[in-house]
C-alpha cells in the first residue's frame, strides 16, 4: 500500500519503523474519506501541526526516518552522503515559509 500521493512506501523505510509505519497503513485503510479524495483528509496540518488521530504515528524514530533534522554540519554531512549515494536534486519546505523566501532570493 502507498500512503497519500504514493510517495511513502514501506520499503524505503527502516526496519526500525516498520510496526508503526504498518499501524498508520492500517488507520489510512479504515478513513471514511472516498480514496480519490483521501489526500485532504491525509494533509490536514501538513507541514504546520501534527492532526490530532496522527500524533501516535509520530515518534522519535519515524521523525529519524522521515526527516532531515540536526545541526548544520549533521545536514551537510547527510547531504553529501545523499549525493555520493546519487541524488542530484532535493526539496525543503518549512512551516512557515522563511526557508523558501531564502531559497529563492538567494539560489533563485
Amino acid at each position: 500500500m502507498r500512503i497519500a500521493a504514493g510517495y511513502a512506501r514501506a520499503g524505503y523505510l527502516p526496519e526500525a519503523v516498520a510496526e508503526v509505519y504498518k499501524a498508520y497503513e492500517e488507520y489510512v485503510a479504515k478513513m471514511k474519506t472516498p480514496a480519490a479524495e483521501r489526500y485532504l483528509e491525509l494533509h490536514i496540518g501538513h507541514c504546520t501541526y501534527v492532526a490530532p488521530l496522527e500524533q501516535k504515528y509520530v515518534t522519535p524514530e519515524t521523525i529519524a526516518a522521515t526527516t532531515m533534522i540536526g545541526s548544520k554540519e549533521d545536514l551537510v554531512e547527510r547531504l553529501r552522503a545523499m549525493e555520493r549515494a546519487g541524488a542530484v536534486a532535493g526539496v525543503h519546505q518549512s512551516p512557515d515559509g522563511r526557508l523558501q523566501r531564502l531559497h529563492r532570493r538567494d539560489f533563485a
